[in-house]
């Protein structure tokens, strides 16, 4: 038996959600065992931070309002080497605690030690970027800088798009290009047109994306990629 659920589910998106939802409640006389934070998007900026991870929104550029996401990841501290510091003549307690908190500390005869001999370098943060529909532009060039994974839409093949622009949609080409332009390290797509029914592993947007941006995947439903901290995102097997 699963655990009742009784925090709040907290639901970010564009003006319209809230009632959106309400229709969707109201209307399939759904009930609830759980409250609803929902938090309507007005400008860009951040929308929600914790002790893990910060999120900022940026509105890009569609015929409706749409916005692309970066979750970033805090940076964890650096391996705190005990034996290191027990061989310095450093007693424990407080002072260790400091070490790990990237402060240099004075014992009490006088040396100085320095946090870094004894606390490897901080741990990066991962960053996801995942946008919604959108033409090329600015805003998701900005989100998507230095992404360990970049989800972005390829409605579209290269050959369609002018159709891609006035339906404002992005081709394969094009993400594959912000991967590149962005230094981004994985770029899975989504929001593909129904015309393109080939399997993915021969799929001709993968195909398309690819020759411009290797590691590129086409999500599926029930897809799952692991994102390490260090090293290339990986699909894992089904």
């Amino acid at each position: 038996m699963q655990a009742r659920v009784t925090e709040p589910l907290m639901i970010f998106g564009p003006p319209g959600l809230r009632s959106f939802l309400t229709c969707v409640l109201d209307a399939t006389q759904t009930t609830l065992g759980f409250p609803l934070t929902i938090h309507e998007i007005e400008q860009d900026g951040v929308i929600l931070e914790n002790a893990h991870m910060t999120v900022e929104a940026r509105q890009l550029v569609h015929g409706v309002k749409s916005f692309g996401y970066a979750l970033l990841e805090h940076e964890r501290p650096g391996r705190f080497h005990r034996d290191l510091a027990q061989s310095a003549g450093i007693p424990e307690g407080p002072l260790y605690g400091q070490l790990k908190r990237g402060y240099d500390i004075r014992l009490p005869d006088g040396q100085i030690m320095l946090s870094k001999e004894f606390v490897d370098p901080p741990i990066r943060g991962r960053k996801i970027v995942i946008l919604g529909d959108t033409i090329s532009c600015a805003a998701s060039l900005q989100l998507a800088q230095c992404a360990d994974v970049l989800v972005h839409e390829a409605t579209f093949s290269d050959e369609q798009r002018q159709l891609a622009q006035i339906s404002m949609h992005s081709t394969a080409a094009q993400a594959a290009e912000l991967a590149v332009h962005a230094h981004v390290s994985t770029l899975i797509m989504t929001h593909i047109s129904a015309r393109y029914e080939a399997q993915s592993t021969d799929h001709p947007l993968l195909q398309e994306a690819r020759a411009i941006f290797e590691h590129t995947y086409l999500a599926e439903d029930f897809s799952v990629f692991s994102i390490p901290r260090t090293g290339l995102v990986a699909e894992d097997a089904r």
